[in-house]
C-alpha cells in the first residue's frame, strides 16, 4: 500500500538536515509512528545522507560550463538548420502551392457562405432564445418566485443587447 502524505515525505531531507521547526518535527514523527512505508523511505534517505557525508569533497580541475553551453548552442543551431532546410524543401515543392491555393479557395467560399447567411433575413440570430416564443413567458416578481408554480426562467447578469425579430 502506498502512502499519499506528500506533505510529510517532502520534508524528510529537511528533517535529516535539522531544518524543521519543533512543530513540524512532531507532526512528521507522529506520522512515522503509524506509517512503515515512510519509515523505510526515511531510513533509505538517511543511509544516502550518511554516504554523501563520507565522500571527500571534489573540486573540478577546470570550469566545464563554457563547454556545456557550446554543446547546447551547437545542438540547437543544428536543429534550426535542419528545420529551415525541411521548410524550404516543403515550400519549394509544387504540391505546396497547389494545396495553399486550394485551402485559400475553401476558406473564401466558407466566408462568402457565412456572410450570405448573416445578411439574409431567413436565418435567426443563432441564439437559443430564437427557439422560444415571447407569449410563453410571463412576469414573476422576485418576491413571488418561491410560491410560483408555473414554469419560469430566472436569469442573472447584465444584458448587452436585446433584439426581437418579428
Amino acid at each position: 500500500m502506498r502512502c499519499w502524505r506528500l506533505d510529510v515525505s517532502r520534508n524528510f531531507s529537511r528533517y535529516l538536515s535539522g531544518e524543521l521547526s519543533p512543530r513540524e518535527i512532531k507532526r512528521l514523527e507522529d506520522h512515522l509512528l503509524d506509517c512503515g512505508l515512510c519509515r523505510a523511505k526515511l531510513a533509505r534517505l538517511r543511509t544516502g545522507h550518511r554516504f554523501a557525508a563520507q565522500l571527500p569533497p571534489e573540486i573540478p580541475r577546470r570550469d566545464v560550463w563554457p563547454s556545456i553551453e557550446a554543446g547546447i548552442a551547437s545542438e540547437q543551431s543544428e536543429r534550426l538548420i535542419k528545420r529551415d532546410r525541411a521548410w524550404r524543401r516543403a515550400v519549394a515543392h509544387p504540391g505546396f502551392a497547389v494545396g495553399a491555393v486550394a485551402i485559400a479557395l475553401v476558406l473564401l467560399a466558407l466566408l462568402v457562405i457565412a456572410n450570405r447567411r448573416s445578411s439574409s433575413g431567413q436565418q435567426g440570430t443563432g441564439l437559443i432564445a430564437d427557439a422560444f416564443e415571447l407569449r410563453d413567458f410571463h412576469r414573476v416578481s422576485i418576491a413571488d418566485i418561491e410560491r410560483n408554480t408555473e414554469p419560469h426562467v430566472v436569469a442573472e447578469g447584465y444584458v448587452s443587447e436585446v433584439r426581437i425579430d418579428n
